[in-house]
């Protein structure tokens, strides 16, 4: 395929692509599945659901928003061998985009579960202060290093199309940055 494509690759061995969508397709029907149950026997026993139902809710919507992405990413060629990827300039790019918009969908869906998990053990637990304060200030540091992933991952290059691009001539900070904070997320 030429580098002036512009359409999904098709041709060549989908790699690991199949995999990857097997994998997300999967665990995100699980998520789907159970929040769902959740939900309907929250609303069944107690009548109304609590904030970390409506959390868990909105984390399982991003989830299926963050599937949308991988899906494009491998239309394009995700999960094929770098060489073969490589060989068409505009499936590589395009695979780094939808791959780097993915990132703060799942860094968002991360985040809100953990924030909906919190929720849930303070008002289960929290009669005893020490873990109450605990997953408070836990979730709180979270929360801040969740924006800062994404707000770093979007301003540390600029233009921003550079990100994914690299025929684009651009400014990068030091990407030690947003390492960092990305990394110090996954704890």
């Amino acid at each position: 395929m030429s580098s002036q494509a512009t359409t999904p690759a098709a041709s060549d061995s989908p790699g690991l692509g199949p995999a990857i969508l097997g994998v997300t397709y999967a665990l995100t029907l699980v998520a789907v599945i159970a929040v769902g149950a959740r939900l309907h026997v929250r609303s069944r026993i107690t009548k109304h659901l609590a904030a970390e139902d409506w959390l868990m809710l909105i984390a399982v919507i991003l989830q299926v928003f963050y599937l949308g992405f991988i899906h494009a990413a491998c239309a394009w060629g995700l999960g094929k061998p770098a060489p073969a990827l490589l060989a068409d300039l505009n499936a590589f790019i395009m695979v780094q985009k939808w791959s780097w918009i993915s990132t703060t969908f799942a860094t968002s869906v991360s985040v809100i579960a953990r924030i909906s998990i919190a929720l849930l053990f303070v008002r289960i637990f929290g009669t005893k202060l020490w873990f109450k304060y605990f997953f408070i200030v836990s979730t709180i540091l979270i929360t801040i290093d969740g924006i800062l992933t994404i707000i770093l991952s979007w301003v540390d290059v600029r233009p921003v199309e550079a990100i994914w691009n690299p025929l684009i001539e651009s400014r990068r900070w030091d990407p030690r940055i947003s390492g960092y904070t990305a990394f110090s997320l996954q704890g």
